[in-house]
C-alpha cells in the first residue's frame, strides 16, 4: 500500500492523467475515428473535472484547459454517467476486492477507491454537475438497475440519436 508521501499530488495526478489522454487521443482514438469507427472509453476529460477539480479542488479553468490541450479537439458525442450512490458503489467494490475494513473501504481497494467516503462524495456531485451544464451531451443512468435495464436505457439513447442502423 502507498504512503501519502508516495501518492502523487493532486497537480501530478492532473498531469499524468492528461499525458495518457494526450496520447490515447493521438494513438488510438483519432486513427480509429480517421477509420469511421465508434470510439468508447471508460473514461475521459469528464473524470478529470470530476476527481481533480470537484474532490481534489484544483482549479476548473487550469483542468478544462489541459483537458482541451490533451483532446487536441476530439470531444465525446455522449457521456454515459452510470451514476450510484457512494454507499452502493462501496458495497459492490466489498463484493468484488473483498470484505470492507472498518473505515468501509473493501481491502483490496486502489489507490483511489480508497479515498474517504466524502471524496467519492465530491466526485459523485462533479460528474452531476457536469451532467447539468451540458445536459445533451450527457445520459444519466440510474446504475442501481440490472445489466440488462442498463443497456435497455442505453440502447434508446443510442436510437433515439440515430445511432443504430435499425
Amino acid at each position: 500500500m502507498r504512503t501519502d508521501a508516495e501518492a502523487p499530488t493532486a497537480t501530478t495526478e492532473l498531469l499524468l492523467y492528461a499525458a495518457s489522454r494526450a496520447q490515447h487521443v493521438a494513438k488510438v482514438i483519432r486513427p480509429a475515428l480517421a477509420r469511421g469507427e465508434w470510439v468508447l472509453c471508460d473514461r475521459f476529460s469528464a473524470s478529470s473535472v470530476a476527481f481533480q477539480c470537484f474532490a481534489r479542488k484544483l482549479s476548473r479553468s487550469d483542468v478544462d484547459w489541459l483537458n482541451k490541450f490533451a483532446q487536441d479537439g476530439i470531444e465525446p458525442s455522449l457521456t454515459i454517467l452510470l451514476d450510484l450512490t457512494v454507499e452502493e458503489s462501496r458495497r459492490r467494490q466489498g463484493q468484488r476486492t473483498g470484505p470492507t475494513t472498518t473505515a468501509g473501504v473493501a481491502a483490496g481497494a486502489d489507490r483511489m477507491e480508497q479515498e474517504s467516503r466524502e471524496f467519492h462524495e465530491r466526485v459523485r456531485e462533479g460528474y452531476l454537475a457536469q451532467a447539468k451544464e451540458k445536459p445533451g451531451s450527457w445520459l444519466v443512468v440510474d446504475a442501481t438497475g440490472s445489466p440488462d435495464e442498463i443497456k435497455t436505457v442505453v440502447m434508446k439513447a443510442f436510437k433515439e440519436r440515430s445511432w443504430l442502423g435499425f
